[in-house]
């Protein structure tokens, strides 16, 4: 068993499995791979033999990209939200905003951390019930901004919540000017 495992042939299978486990959680890419390959002591094989690469680890779970029926999530989305001293608690983490079709890409606090049904990529079930917490989030946002916590505003609200502030105050000064 020793003779094998010091072998030139399980030492190769071994790196590859090694290689393909490092390459998988994103410690390296091919390039490196490549470069690591072309090196000592396995630049000494001939063209006909190969490394086995195995993957053994499925691909991380991609997280939910879920629409936002609001307009551009740039307006209309409540960040702060996210704020750790925030009171409101999303239940997600919001990774990306595509503005041009209307999405966000999420994941949950909950995520699994790997994919199912690997060929697809679909999202671990925990990030695709993200699509519930996001309607709370907009049915949050959809609401008029005079009694929210301005923490949790879009901008969007908080334009709203100033002009509706400057329009009282314009009238609180014309009542003093009267009297």
């Amino acid at each position: 068993m020793q003779q094998h495992q010091r072998s030139k042939v399980c030492r190769l299978k071994f790196a590859g499995v090694l290689l393909s486990h490092l390459y998988d959680r994103g410690v390296l890419i091919s390039l490196e791979i490549d470069s690591i390959l072309a090196g000592p002591p396995y630049s000494n094989l001939s063209t006909g033999q190969t490394i086995p690469v195995v993957s053994t680890f499925p691909p991380p779970c991609p997280g939910a990209s879920i629409s936002w029926v609001l307009g551009s999530p740039y307006l209309t989305y409540p960040f702060a939200i996210h704020a750790p001293t925030s009171r409101m608690k999303p239940g997600y983490a919001l990774l990306d905003i595509c503005s041009l079709e209307s999405r966000i890409h999420t994941r949950s606090n909950h995520c699994a951390g790997s994919a199912i049904n690997h060929p697809s990529l679909s999202p671990c079930t925990s990030c695709q019930g993200t699509a519930i917490l996001v309607r709370a989030v907009e049915e949050h946002a959809r609401k008029p901004p005079t009694n929210l916590d301005r923490m949790s505003l879009s901008h969007e609200q908080l334009g709203k919540r100033l002009e509706n502030m400057e329009k009282k105050k314009a009238k609180e000064s014309l009542k003093v000017r009267i009297e």
